[in-house]
């Protein structure tokens, strides 16, 4: 299992300084004085509802951890997971640090209503970011720096967290790509608009990375949720990642040991594109 597991949903006073590298690393998403903002505007009930949930997700990240470890025969090292009361502004990430980190923002599962219902494959995701960090630094965002590394390197990162999290788990479809947030209706309509919709993708990625035009949109739309409407339009970079990577690893045994290289092609194959670059 992780080498720790720091639960500080209940604890007082400054642990800021006990685990500044994580909190360096976590100000992307949240300064401390927003955490403390959001500290102030729980009330005692929603509190030790957190520390509850907390509890129970720690049970279920050992439980996964091991699943992982054994299924993917890895013996993991440097890896923390902070479970903590963030801003509310992501649910879960993996950092790299001085450690790896996964943290799980309760937070943010109470702002989605998500804390009595977290799907194992959620838990699973996350920490596989995790560990693919210890596997392959290539991968982590903060160091993407060409187009297409924040666009085919995160749509592969996402794809493979989505695929192995199925694996791990046997956990549906539904379930793996949007946890209990999406009805079986509204996720086969996704499906059906990230079937339909790969054509146009394909004709935004191709000017996006070969014919150097902007758009500004084309990241957001394959990856992000702003706001939670129109659910079944967004995200469809994870479809598409978990295709992509479904395909690699049927010619391949399931492992971390994988390299960028070695899937660009069946990406760009994936989107119909030419290398135009070369």
């Amino acid at each position: 299992m992780p080498k720790h597991i720091i639960n500080l949903t209940n604890l007082k006073g400054d642990y800021y300084s006990r685990y500044r590298d994580f909190f360096n690393k976590f100000s992307r998403f949240c300064s401390i004085e927003e955490i403390d903002e959001f500290q102030k505007q729980l009330n005692d009930e929603e509190s030790n509802q957190l520390f509850k949930a907390s509890k129970e997700l720690e049970a279920k990240i050992i439980k996964i951890s091991e699943l992982i470890e054994n299924k993917l025969n890895i013996s993991p090292k440097n890896i923390e997971v902070i479970l903590l009361k963030g801003c509310g502004k992501t649910d879960a990430f993996a950092l790299s640090g001085e450690m790896n980190y996964v943290f799980f923002d309760l937070n943010t599962l109470l702002k989605q209503g998500r804390l009595n219902s977290i799907p194992d494959s959620f838990v699973a995701h996350e920490l596989i970011h995790g560990y693919h960090l210890m596997f392959s630094s290539e991968f982590d965002p903060v160091k993407y720096k060409s187009k297409e590394d924040k666009l085919l390197k995160y749509m592969l990162t996402e794809g493979f967290a989505t695929f192995a999290s199925q694996f791990i788990t046997g956990e549906s479809k539904a379930l793996v790509f949007w946890g209990d947030i999406l009805s079986q209706d509204e996720y086969k309509s996704w499906v059906l608009f990230s079937k339909e919709n790969k054509k146009g993708f394909s004709k935004r990625i191709n000017d996006y990375l070969f014919q150097d035009k902007s758009d500004k949109k084309l990241i957001q739309d394959l990856f992000y949720v702003f706001e939670m409407k129109d659910l079944s339009k967004k995200r469809s970079g994870y479809f598409y990642g978990y295709e992509i990577v479904k395909e690699f690893f049927k010619e391949n045994k399931l492992s971390f040991n994988f390299t960028y290289s070695e899937l660009r092609g069946h990406a760009l194959s994936y989107f119909g594109l030419k290398d135009l670059k070369k």
